[in-house]
């Protein structure tokens, strides 16, 4: 994204390669079935960025002028954006109700949640020594747990699931107004509605935090903001999200 929105095509292409070769590689640890569904992510990412890699292409060879479009009315672009992410919101959402996740990984959380819940976070890596969550999200599974014990929630059930999935879909949307809103820095309103909307419908990012309940999200979201702080020269800020990002993911 940042890529095309700054019309670097060796940005982009970098990028595509380090998500190619990160996805690829992460299989060689998991079991069988997480073998087949990290290679679905592998696969949805590859058509994802096909996608984006369409999509340069086509404004390098319309020489689109980014500046040229203009709103009709000052706060139409907010208001079209406001609708594209309560549309995509949804979907999300929907995917999480109908597909409950990746069965061990939500079972996992969802227990570890109930334990942070119970008896607090500092003793969780003497409990689960091969836990492999850093703390950042340790302490979100301690609100996430208490959540679902104030409402009694349960895990025979897709409530849990669910619970475990919103924070990353909330992160998500974030993540595309955000991307609209640096977009703009360098474009017009309507490419970044588009840039946004392409993000909001990438088949790996749906996957990850809607269907497999994973929280890669969080991350993504706190990278997205270093790198808006970046361009605003506030470096303190963007090494804080940077920090608090790999204390997530």
């Amino acid at each position: 994204i940042i890529g095309v929105v700054m019309k670097k095509k060796v940005i982009f292409l970098v990028f595509l390669l380090i998500a190619v070769f990160a996805l690829s590689g992460c299989s060689s640890y998991v079991s069988s079935q997480a073998l087949q569904v990290d290679w679905l992510v592998f696969l949805l990412s590859l058509i994802s960025a096909g996608i984006f890699l369409g999509f340069f292409y086509w404004i390098k060879k319309t020489s689109v002028r980014y500046k040229e479009i203009k709103p009709e009315y000052k706060g139409e672009s907010e208001v079209t954006f406001l609708f594209v992410v309560c549309g995509v919101f949804f979907l999300r959402l929907l995917f999480a109700v109908l597909i409950k996740g990746f069965r061990d990984d939500i079972a996992d959380l969802s227990e570890w949640a109930f334990y942070l819940a119970d008896n607090g976070p500092f003793d969780f890596y003497k409990a689960y020594p091969d836990s492999n969550l850093l703390p950042g999200y340790v302490y979100l599974l301690t609100v996430l747990g208490s959540i679902a014990r104030l409402f009694n929630f349960s895990n025979a059930n897709n409530t849990m699931a669910l619970l475990i999935k919103l924070p990353n879909i909330i992160c998500d949307m974030i993540s595309m107004y955000l991307i609209f809103k640096i977009t703009k820095k360098y474009s017009n309103d309507t490419f970044a509605l588009i840039l946004s909307l392409l993000f909001g419908l990438d088949l790996s990012a749906l996957f990850l935090s809607s269907v497999w309940g994973g929280f890669d999200s969080i991350a993504v979201l706190l990278i997205l903001l270093a790198v808006y702080f970046m361009i605003d020269k506030k470096i303190c800020k963007m090494i804080i999200c940077i920090a608090s990002a790999t204390l997530i993911k």
